[in-house]
């Protein structure tokens, strides 16, 4: 299994090194490939017993894992100043916003 420590150890006993750039490339392909991911047969709608369906895969939601990308690109920004993520962030808060709530878990 791949965590952050045993991926770090290996590029540190590795003597690993990614150019900035080439860096930089890679997390704007994993985040264009986060935000334009849709569950096309819906496959990975979770149907809870209480009625709710909640999207796992898409970017459209209010799941933890969203949380985890949006985390990861507003360190990215902070670190950077790319606006792109920044506007990633503002759209995707204003586009969860404009849908209402979001149901309890119960």
């Amino acid at each position: 299994m791949f965590t952050r420590l045993n991926i770090a150890r290996c590029c540190a006993s590795q003597n690993i090194f990614i150019a900035r750039d080439e860096l930089k490339t890679l997390i704007k392909k994993v985040t264009h490939n986060l935000v334009n991911i849709h569950d096309e047969t819906g496959e990975f709608l979770l149907r809870l017993d209480d009625g709710r369906v909640i999207d796992t895969k898409g970017w459209a939601g209010w799941e933890w894992t969203h949380g985890v990308g949006l985390y990861g690109m507003y360190q990215y920004y902070l670190q950077t100043g790319d606006e792109t993520m920044r506007d990633i962030i503002d759209s995707w808060f204003a586009d969860r916003f404009a849908e209402g709530a979001t149901t309890k878990k119960r």
